[in-house]
Order: C-alpha cells, then sequence, then structure tokens
C-alpha cells in the first residue's frame, strides 16, 4: 500500500530546504571574506519565502552582518530596526 504524501508537505520541505541552501553558501562565501556574494545568497534564501521564522531570521541576520563588513551602515540599521520581513519575533538580529 502507498502512503500518499501531501503536495503542500512535499513544497514545503523542498522550500525549507532550498532556504537552507542558500544560507549554507552565504555562511561559506562570508567565512571567504566575499561579502558581496554572502548577500546575494541571503538574499535568495529570503526570497524563497521559507515559512521556517527562526531560519528567516537566520538569513536577515547574517545579511545586515554582512552589510556591516561591507561599511554599509545605512543597509545595516535599516535590516536591524526596520527588517522588510515583517517579523519582530527575533528582536536581536545581530
Amino acid at each position: 500500500m502507498f502512503h500518499r504524501v501531501s503536495f503542500n508537505y512535499v513544497s514545503i520541505r523542498f522550500i525549507l530546504a532550498r532556504a537552507e541552501a542558500y544560507i549554507v553558501k552565504g555562511n561559506e562565501t562570508y567565512r571567504r571574506k566575499n561579502f558581496s556574494d554572502a548577500i546575494r545568497f541571503y538574499t535568495e534564501g529570503i526570497e524563497v519565502n521559507c515559512k521556517d521564522d527562526e531560519l528567516k531570521a537566520k538569513l536577515y541576520s547574517n545579511r545586515a552582518k554582512a552589510h556591516l563588513c561591507l561599511g554599509r551602515m545605512f543597509e545595516f540599521f535599516s535590516m536591524i530596526f526596520w527588517p522588510d520581513n515583517g517579523q519582530r519575533t527575533f528582536p536581536k538580529a545581530v
């Protein structure tokens, strides 16, 4: 007997896996001090729009730190104090 897996469950797992892959790639490029590419990977992970609030908070936080490393203070502070994700559940961004 086959078990039917909900399409919704499969698509949610796929989206989560994509967001996790982007954070891993972003972290690897961040460690190599390639902050511009790290920002791009974190942004792509955010745009996947996964429903995991903790993962989204990490993506936003890591992107803000990469902006800080590039000396982009406005982008850093705007992401910390006025996040565009609408989430207020993780107040400590950095």
